[in-house]
């Protein structure tokens, strides 16, 4: 996990979010984060108010979502909706995206003969993206010591030595740890979001507090 180096030592602690804008909730990793919350928060007298970004919110999807976390209020739209997503975003004091980096026309052109397992590893900053981070400096403009937090779950692609299954020589092998990480200086999937991210949260002029994950890529054989 990286996070920006911006100090916050000019702002005050931030108290419990009031509400959080999420992208991806209904994903599997956005399930797994929403009942993680749930579990934690849900029944706590001040409970947070979840607004989840849902192509289709019919109210059975709803119930399901709710069944995670109760607090939970459907938005309309998809990764395409810029101007309801730079809106949300501009509401609320955090920000999860769950959702996944790459957006289908990302799989058009010179990524179109992959698999969709290395589809799925390329990043562009796309609508919902560059909308997340338009919002966000809206409300830290409108909310000067109190700058939002982004959450944007990532990946590891940028580690990948390409070998497709040939063997590597151990003195190629590359060590990284998020001590120090420098991602600017990086190259590979994922980093053209990563980047104006990093960006972002070095701002002081608008701050934005943000936090990137890096989630693994699990492989599994399944057993029959």
């Amino acid at each position: 996990m990286s996070s920006s180096s911006f100090k916050l030592n000019n702002f005050a602690q931030p108290s419990p979010p009031r509400s959080i804008f999420f992208l991806g909730a209904t994903g599997y990793l956005g399930g797994q984060v929403l009942k993680f919350l749930g579990d934690k928060y849900s029944k706590t007298p001040a409970s947070m108010s979840i607004y989840a970004l849902i192509r289709s919110p019919v109210p059975e999807r709803l119930r399901q979502l709710q069944t995670l976390y109760p607090n939970v209020t459907a938005i309309e739209g998809s990764l395409d909706d810029y101007d309801v997503i730079k809106n949300e975003a501009s509401k609320h004091p955090v920000v999860f995206n769950t959702a996944s980096s790459d957006h289908p026309r990302s799989v058009e052109g010179e990524f179109s003969y992959m698999p969709l397992i290395f589809c799925l590893l390329k990043a562009h900053a796309y609508p919902h993206f560059t909308a997340t981070l338009e919002g966000l400096k809206t409300y830290s403009l409108s909310h000067p010591g109190d700058p939002p937090l982004y959450i944007h779950t990532s990946g590891l692609g940028f580690t990948s030595d390409n070998a497709r299954g040939q063997p590597v020589d151990e003195k190629d092998f590359k060590v990284y740890t998020d001590v120090g990480l420098d991602l600017e200086a990086c190259e590979g999937y994922h980093l053209d979001c990563d980047k104006q991210i990093i960006r972002a949260g070095k701002d002081e002029d608008v701050p934005i507090r943000t936090v990137i994950v890096f989630s693994d890529l699990d492989l599994w054989v399944e057993r029959w």
